[in-house]
């Protein structure tokens, strides 16, 4: 009886244990603020992970060279601007780069914080800045209110609004093509993938402040 006693506490006790480490502390909260971009007074919804503050809506400064979804001003309102890479990295601050020119002072995880179009404070995420938000800190689409708003395809046609989203990183592969985050509701980067894509494309932009 004695040993059964003992077996029967011991079965309760690996139960109790099995059971606290398999609990979670549920979601866990972030805190979000706003800012006003006093470029033009656009206000947008921001949140903090990690070492970084991430605008939770697409940029929609009216760069020249960025467009509107089918060139329709109401979609700026949703999705915000498309920006292809070397409008993205605002080739003026910076020796000649963007497409077919390879940017030495932003080509490479040394080099991956650019201001680019963002608001000053601001910067473009590098390929390593989105990497950790959605694999380290293990964050998916809805924590940065990700909307599939579409992109501008190499050949200028405007493509899958309301099924995938492609976010321009500050980090380049070549003189020809740069990193890009996609996320899409109808193939496997429903959390996000990274993939290199030309230059001459245009999509969202995210920008970042460090903390």
């Amino acid at each position: 009886m004695g040993c059964r006693i003992q077996f029967l506490l011991s079965m309760y006790l690996l139960l109790v244990l099995a059971a606290c480490g398999d609990s979670t502390s549920g979601p866990e909260s972030y805190t979000t603020s706003s800012f006003t971009d006093k470029r033009d007074g656009e206000v947008y919804k921001t949140v903090e992970i990690g070492n970084l503050e991430w605008m939770a809506e697409n940029l929609r400064y009216s760069a020249e060279g960025s467009d509107c979804y089918d060139y329709d001003e109401s979609n700026c309102r949703i999705h915000g601007r498309l920006y292809r890479w070397s409008v993205a990295m605002d080739s003026s601050e910076r020796v000649p780069c963007g497409d077919g020119i390879a940017c030495d002072l932003a080509d490479s995880v040394t080099h991956p914080h650019v201001q680019g179009v963002c608001p000053d404070g601001w910067r473009l995420p590098s390929y390593s800045d989105w990497h950790n938000v959605l694999r380290k800190d293990g964050l998916k689409a809805p924590d940065l209110e990700i909307k599939y708003s579409g992109f501008q395809n190499a050949q200028g046609r405007f493509v899958r609004l309301g099924i995938a989203a492609c976010f321009i990183t500050s980090t380049e592969s070549d003189a020809d093509w740069a990193y890009h985050y996609s996320f899409s509701s109808d193939m496997y980067d429903s959390n996000g993938v990274a993939y290199k894509d030309v230059k001459t494309g245009a999509g969202s932009i995210r920008c970042v402040r460090d903390l």
